[in-house]
């Protein structure tokens, strides 16, 4: 006799579950062990109903038989001699993709042919199979559909023919089909066919043995006499007492079963959330559907109807169940106060989320157990979403829905980003991220820290390297240090640029390397050298590694292979130790390396059923494989632990009850949740197709559905609902919230309902008690600021001098707390404002004051030293640069692309000139103009010294990215030496009108001095000396051109510096020190390097190659033409008196460790590569000022003597 079926209809938490409850545990206390069935909508409800089942009574229950379809029928089917081979998500993805490769390779996928090989294609078609057999709608079904098109109202005799259009709908069918098929011929069942399958045998079960009322009385074992020989199926459990709660709707399966347990069953009680009378049709119209679809069903079926029960929830709740969604004008708005239900307006997505968290924090603090709380988001959260990791900083313990996917594990992105090299050509980018990973860590007697560091430090100079062979090629070159100080330059596929702390220095300055000291740059060449051969050795290494890897192997191989390469490269060892950083990761990477391999396990296995286990994975196909794990599995959640915040989503919270329920991202589209349009089947189409007869939702079906959604969750709360959303972005502009936040403040009218606004940017927290990290640390920062050091003092946990420094007093914090890191952090940030507050620069800006580091630069900086004037010029411009890039020598990192050398340019650019003035000179007198010879011959002069220029200057090897960069710079070169000669014509013109007759012609070329012996006999071997108040610097340096005037026994010359860039003299930069090079040139020329002729410069100026020539308006003149003999100029005067005294600050300056943050061009910061780091627009908002150091004045003698030589 089949079982009395009751319906339990009533408004949620009308106390449905509670009565079915009562009544089920007497049942328990009753009936037999194993009789007795309930099932709940998810794993969750089902834990709740345990949970209450147990915690309001004083026995225990074995086998109480609560749970979902899915345990049921996974329990079921066992029972009944069934063995079913499920398939997992990631596997089912699997089989469609292997589908979709086989259609496309067989020219079967025209209309989704352009994202063939996407993985948004397989999305969209899992889920459109999915939700075809969730509805048990089939291939067979949907192509009649299409053929046959939607009905019309006419009778069925005359039904409009209108087919839909199938291109797109014929390639879904077959997908679909072939899926099916491949289920049924390998004996797999997905989600949906194992319910099928448990459905199908309960039948044939019920057909072979009988209904219920054939068992003999027992403790629900089958009898083995009642077994029929041509059926494998046992008996399965008496069952006598079924209860189905928390649910809405059924899908046709889910009935079905209800049918067949209705046959084996005495009671089935079914609840719904239904009103009585049925006022709001549209909130409730998936339960009346349900409602009448178990009428047809069970025709004698029972309904009761639970009234609101009376207990200690708030009246505002019962007034929210009874008019939410109500039509308009059905339920005007409440008199009574809206206790208990809050409105949050927060600022961003994020600040909504913490404003969440500090409210769960409040809750904690005040006693409300934890698992007493549940925070509903629309869709299910996971792990490592951002709300856990939010909890994870406020020290909420959180039981998050989902689990993380594997792609959250730094080992798992590690270990996939191993194995591309494997696959695939490495580059020297893939190769440094691979050495500066925290999970790279082999067991190699020579890989240390400072290893890798250098290793990465050579790589970064590679970038342009994709191959193996590239990066072999290129740090070999880097390697041979003899080879590099011969050549002068950088290595080949490398870039060596100055910094850009002065964008119209940046050209002048690197064309100017050979005035670096030649000590120091073979220091850095060694050092240099010393990492290529770390990172070359590292290349070999990881080469072998990979080498070790086979080109190809079966499945079941890979999983050794796998564990292998993870052991060699330290991935295993790392992921063993506990985390390091105070808060603990979402992903445990041990965890998340076995899931990994038990899913490629898993997917061996299915291999093997599909005849399959015997073909060759090559290390492409293993990748493509991992990289789909990781991406799409994911790892168990948490077995609801006890004292856990619930994280839900808003069907996973359905049926839950809790005190407080925060229901989260409440913004437009959220929830109610946008219709999707990645669908495989559009909305219109959708609405066609259910026109055809098919169980397809119709449009307002999803409207419908989310009110009920929303409508069931806020009937979760007990105590107290808070409704989120972000009502302003990240750039302040408004957000549209929820229309159902509408609706709920609608039902109580405006100013009823508690609203707290937290739209403020600012981060800092309102309340003065901080409840995470962050607050804590942003509340100590600003009350400390304000004078109140308590909350610094504890989150410091020491140094009470700091305290009393920043507070002037001392505060009742414990001196014996241990120091917390993010709290010293604090403490030293605190410092380092206090520092920059004060009028001077201090040691917060760069100034050097700790004594052993001052006297290593006093010797490093010694008056033995030989500086040179752009040396000394770069220190003037930015001191802090200067420490940065010349003295900690940081490494400079960028991007990819391949810019401008301009340090290439600038020594390609005077090689030519060299060699062009050498070939004009050959040809007649020394020093010949150019311009004596016809413009034929020149560009054939220009041409050959540009080539010999080239051939000198570029030794990258040919075709590498270097050498090809190096091309576009020659190209450029040759462009600024085309306009070389009109720039001689106007030279020439300008000093023809100058002097009334006479014309410097080129004389010398990189004339130097203080370099020692030299190859150039023009060159001078001692420096130039410069004293001021007892102190000597000694200068060095290299002029490009010397053109002379001989004028009887004195010789007229003019200083000629080439540039690529602008530049040109200017007086007050030279006070600054940022304007040497011409001056000291000068004095060099005349005291050095032309001492013997009596020369006396008439100019000094920059010969701009770029574009302008010779400056002539902006050059320093020390001699002027007066009367047809050179006078000279007080300018002149002042520079040869001041300049000793400028330089000796300089390298007082240097000595003395003064690297403040200061720099005298407002945007210096549009091209500097350490900008980032100085932070110079924070301390220029101090409006300080930085001067020379100050010398005492003394005259020498020495200088003295010098003016009188060069009147």
């Amino acid at each position: 006799m089949p079982a009395e079926v009751h319906l339990l209809i009533g408004l949620p938490q009308s106390g449905k579950t509670g009565a079915l409850l009562d009544d089920y545990r007497r049942q328990l206390q009753r009936l037999p062990l194993g009789t007795c069935l309930w099932l709940a909508p998810s794993g969750r409800a089902a834990a709740e109903v345990r949970q209450r089942l147990v915690g309001s009574s004083e026995r225990a229950f074995l086998a109480p038989g609560i749970c979902t379809f899915g345990s049921l029928a996974a329990e079921l089917l066992p029972r009944l001699g069934v063995t079913a081979r499920p398939l997992t998500e990631v596997f089912k993805r699997e089989l469609i993709e292997r589908i979709v490769a086989e259609m496309a390779e067989q020219g079967r996928l025209r209309y989704f042919s352009p994202i063939v090989g996407r993985q948004g294609l397989i999305d969209l078609l899992a889920d459109f199979i999915s939700e075809m057999k969730r509805l048990e709608i089939w291939p067979e079904q949907l192509d009649e559909a299409f053929r046959r098109g939607p009905e019309s109202g006419e009778s069925p005799g005359r039904r409009k023919q209108t087919p839909l259009p199938n291109g797109k709908h014929a390639e879904l069918i077959e997908v679909y089909s072939r899926y099916q098929k491949l289920l049924t011929q390998f004996d797999l069942y997905d989600a949906e066919g194992l319910l099928w399958l448990a459905r199908d045998c309960l039948r044939r079960t019920i057909e072979a043995f009988g209904p219920a009322d054939s068992s003999p009385p027992g403790r629900g074992q089958g009898t083995d006499d009642a077994r029929r020989t041509d059926r494998p199926l046992h008996r399965p459990l008496a069952l006598r007492h079924i209860v189905v709660d928390g649910f809405t709707d059924f899908t046709r399966t889910q009935h079905e079963m209800l049918d067949a347990l209705a046959q084996i069953a005495e009671q089935l009680w079914i609840s719904l959330p239904l009103e009585q009378p049925l006022r709001r049709k549209d909130l409730f119209r998936k339960p009346q559907a349900t409602l009448n679809e178990l009428q047809r069903r069970h025709k004698r079926m029972e309904i009761h109807h639970l009234c609101r029960r009376e207990g200690p929830r708030r009246t505002a709740f019962h007034r929210l169940a009874q008019a939410l969604f109500s039509p308009p004008h059905a339920a005007p708005p409440a008199d009574e106060s809206a206790d208990g239900i809050t409105i949050i307006a927060a600022a961003r997505a994020g600040g909504e989320l913490e404003a969440v968290a500090a409210r769960v924090k409040q809750l904690l603090l005040s006693g409300v157990p934890a698992d007493e709380i549940a925070v509903v988001f629309r869709l299910a959260p996971a792990d490592d979403s951002p709300f856990a990791e939010v909890c994870a900083a406020y020290g909420i313990p959180a039981s998050v829905e989902l689990g993380a996917t594997l792609g959250s594990s730094g080992a798992a992105k590690f270990f996939v980003r191993l194995l591309s090299m494997a696959a695939h050509a490495w580059s020297a980018e893939e190769l440094r991220a691979v050495a500066a990973n925290s999970y790279f860590r082999p067991a190699w007697d020579w890989w240390t820290p400072p290893a890798a560091a250098a290793a990465c430090r050579s790589l970064a100079q590679l970038r342009s390297a994709r191959s193996i062979e590239q990066l072999r090629e290129g740090l070999s070159a880097m390697a041979q240090l003899d080879d590099q100080a011969e050549a002068g330059g950088a290595p080949p596929g490398t870039t060596d640029r100055a910094p850009d702390c002065n964008k119209d220095r940046n050209t002048d300055r690197s064309t100017k390397g050979d005035e670096e000291d030649n000590a120091r740059e073979r220091q850095r060449l060694e050092r240099r050298a010393a990492d290529a051969a770390i990172a070359l050795k590292l290349v070999d290494a990881v080469g072998a590694l990979i080498e070790e890897i086979p080109v190809e192997a079966r499945a079941d191989q890979w999983p050794t292979i796998f564990e292998q390469l993870a052991e060699k490269t330290g991935m295993l060892r790392v992921c063993a130790e506990p985390a390091a950083t105070i808060r603990s990761p979402a992903v445990n990477d041990a965890a998340a390396w076995n899931c990994l391999l038990a899913g490629w396990r898993a997917r061996t296995q299915l291999d093997a059923r599909l005849g399959r286990g015997d073909q060759l994975l090559t290390r492409g196909g293993a990748l493509q494989i991992v990289e789909e794990l990781v991406r799409c599995e994911r790892l168990p959640p948490a077995a609801y632990p006890a004292g856990c915040v619930r994280v839900l989503s808003a069907a996973g919270a359905r049926g839950l009850r809790f005190r407080h329920v925060f229901v989260a991202g409440l913004s437009e589209g959220a929830f109610p949740l946008a219709q999707r349009e990645d669908r495989a089947i559009s909305p219109s189409e959708y609405e066609q197709l259910a026109a055809c007869g098919l169980p397809l939702p119709r449009r307002g079906d999803q409207s419908c559905d989310e009110m009920l959604l929303f409508y069931e969750v806020l009937g979760c709360a007990e105590e107290h609902i808070y409704l989120s959303y972000p009502a302003i972005d990240e750039t302040a502009r408004p957000m549209n919230r929820s229309s159902f936040v509408d609706a709920v403040e609608n039902v109580f009218g405006a100013g009823k309902i508690e609203h707290i606004a937290l739209t403020d940017l600012r981060p800092l927290p309102k309340s003065d008690q901080p409840l995470s990290l962050d607050q804590w640390r942003l509340r100590a920062a600003a009350d400390a600021l304000d004078g109140r050091t308590d909350l610094l003092a504890a989150l410091i946990g020491s140094a009470p001098e700091l305290r009393s420094r920043f507070a002037g007093r001392q505060t009742a914090a414990a001196a014996d707390s241990p120091p917390f890191e993010p709290g010293q952090s604090i403490a030293d940030a605190f410092e380092m404002l206090w520092l920059r507050s004060r009028p001077t620069f201090t040691a917060a800006e760069g100034i050097i004051q700790l004594p052993m580091v001052r006297a290593q630069l006093a010797e490093m900086f010694s008056d033995r030293r030989t500086f040179s004037a752009s040396e000394l010029e770069a220190y003037a411009a930015c001191p802090f640069c200067f420490l940065v890039d010349r003295i900690l020598e940081l490494e400079q990192t960028g991007d990819d692309a391949i810019g401008a050398d301009y340090a290439y340019r600038g020594r390609l650019a005077h090689k030519t000139l060299e060699l062009l003035h050498e070939r004009i000179a050959r040809r007649g007198r020394r020093g010949r103009s150019p311009l004596s010879i016809d413009e034929a011959e020149w560009q054939k002069l220009l041409d050959e010294a540009f080539r010999e220029a080239s051939a000198l200057c570029n030794r990258d090897p040919p075709g590498s990215i270097a050498e090809i960069a190096h091309r576009i710079d020659n190209r450029a070169v040759r462009r600024w030496l085309d306009g070389y000669r009109e720039q001689y014509e106007d030279y020439e013109a300008f000093w023809e009108k100058t002097t009334k007759r006479l014309v410097p012609l080129p004389a010398l070329f990189e004339a130097g001095f203080g370099f020692g012996r030299s190859r150039n006999p023009s060159s001078a071997a001692e420096p130039l000396e410069l004293s001021f108040a007892g102190r000597t610097v000694r200068l060095s340096g290299r002029i490009d051109r010397i053109d002379e005037i001989r004028d009887g026994t004195k010789s007229l010359i003019v200083i000629i510096d080439y540039k690529a860039g602008r530049a040109g003299f200017n007086k007050d930069e030279f006070d600054l020190g940022l304007a040497l090079q011409l001056p000291v040139y000068c004095l060099a020329a005349c005291e050095l390097i032309l001492a013997d002729r009596d020369a006396v410069p008439i100019g000094a100026g920059y010969w701009q190659l770029r574009e302008g020539g010779f400056q002539h308006r902006k050059m320093l003149q020390p001699y002027s033409w007066d009367s047809d003999r050179p006078k000279i100029t007080d300018e002149w005067e002042d520079c040869r008196s001041r300049l000793p005294q400028i330089v000796c600050s300089l390298v007082e300056g240097l000595q003395t460790g003064q690297f403040p943050v200061f720099n005298s061009d407002a945007e210096c910061t549009g091209g500097c590569p350490w900008s980032t780091l100085c932070r110079i627009n924070t301390i220029r908002a101090l409006e300080k000022q930085w001067t020379l150091p100050t010398i005492p004045p003394e005259r020498p003698r020495s200088n003295q003597n010098r003016a009188d030589r060069t009147k």
